[in-house]
């Protein structure tokens, strides 16, 4: 008895360190990042209309890098040199809509400190695999449900009134579907931040056919898992475990129709984009597909192809642009 309980025991131990290695992403970190968090939000819409050109004074000193990039990326009002800046600034300030929609803020997002601790960690990551890069600051904002991440310089910015839940009634009056809906959530946000940083700091540089588009947003998955280590897999698809078990069930099949199909180097911009974008499903594979199907492919290849070369660092994949070598050397097979 006392040697088949030993056996287990090593089984078990065995299995544990198997289980352990298996994720090489999965690591222990020496040094934590810790993003200084700025809660723009509540500076701006607390501001006394009254003194608005005072305002506009502070938040260029106080913040030259992102106060610029919220009024002409976000609110799209440009800046001073626009006659009417400071009264578009003021109208969204007092606006009505925008104050019920800041108050549904502070109801949900007084308290961000779980969503920064996940974006230290994952930023920690990011420190661990590009030392040399620097830490942007974290500005939490209000976007007028305009654009949810902007990354710019030493700016990370994240649009809490475009995380307020799938089910929330702005978004059901803006008519946006069910699909985009899915992802405006708080279990989402520091996923979504940092592939934003992750599409800014490496943007896309290739031929634009399928394959160099599937390649580059397969690296930006690769990249999350080095961030994400211990996050699920369909999380950081944004997929659910329903979709991720039928792409797993159809891997081969999906990997045959491509090629048959030859769709790899297809340049029609807007076949790349239905195997790429966001969407209800993938219209190559019928209604009951996942989305994005090509960036799981791509990921896929990626995996594939760091696995046949383990003497590259995240750094050297990350740099790489010849997609296509990527490909032909991943000896990807499914």
């Amino acid at each position: 008895m006392a040697t088949k309980i030993l056996r287990i025991s090593l089984l078990f131990s065995l299995f544990l360190l198997f289980s352990c290695s298996n994720n090489s992403f999965d690591i222990k970190l020496n040094q934590t990042v810790t993003v200084k968090q700025i809660r723009f939000d509540q500076e701006l819409m607390q501001v006394d209309t009254s003194k608005i050109e005072d305002a506009i004074d502070v938040f260029y000193k106080k913040y030259p890098v992102f106060f610029p990039s919220y009024t002409y990326r976000v609110l799209k009002i440009g800046g001073r040199e626009n006659k009417a800046f400071s009264y578009e600034l003021k109208r969204f300030i007092s606006d009505q809509t925008m104050n019920a929609v800041y108050r549904e803020i502070e109801e949900k997002y007084e308290d961000v400190s779980d969503i920064t601790n996940q974006i230290n960690e994952a930023l920690s990551y990011y420190h661990y695999y590009f030392p040399k890069e620097r830490i942007p600051n974290l500005f939490y904002m209000q976007s007028g449900f305009n654009q949810r991440i902007i990354v710019d310089s030493l700016v990370l910015g994240v649009a809490l009134d475009m995380c307020l839940g799938a089910d929330n009634d702005y978004y059901k009056q803006l008519a946006l579907p069910e699909y985009m809906r899915r992802k405006l959530n708080r279990e989402n946000i520091a996923l979504d931040a940092m592939k934003g940083m992750a599409w800014s700091n490496f943007p896309f540089d290739a031929e634009d056919n399928l394959a160099c588009n599937m390649i580059y947003e397969g690296k930006i998955q690769y990249f999350m898992d080095a961030l994400f280590p211990k996050k699920e897999e369909n999380l950081k698809f944004a997929y659910t475990k329903e979709d991720l078990k039928w792409l797993n069930l159809h891997e081969k099949e999906i990997w045959n129709a491509v090629i048959q199909g030859e769709m790899l180097y297809q340049t029609d911009r807007m076949k790349i984009k239905n195997m790429i974008d966001n969407a209800p499903f993938t219209q190559a594979f019928g209604n009951n597909s996942p989305s994005k199907i090509g960036i799981w492919l791509g990921w896929k290849i990626v995996k594939s192809y760091m696995e046949s070369h383990p003497e590259l660092t995240l750094q050297e994949l990350m740099k790489r642009n010849d997609y296509i070598d990527i490909l032909n050397e991943s000896n990807y097979t499914p």
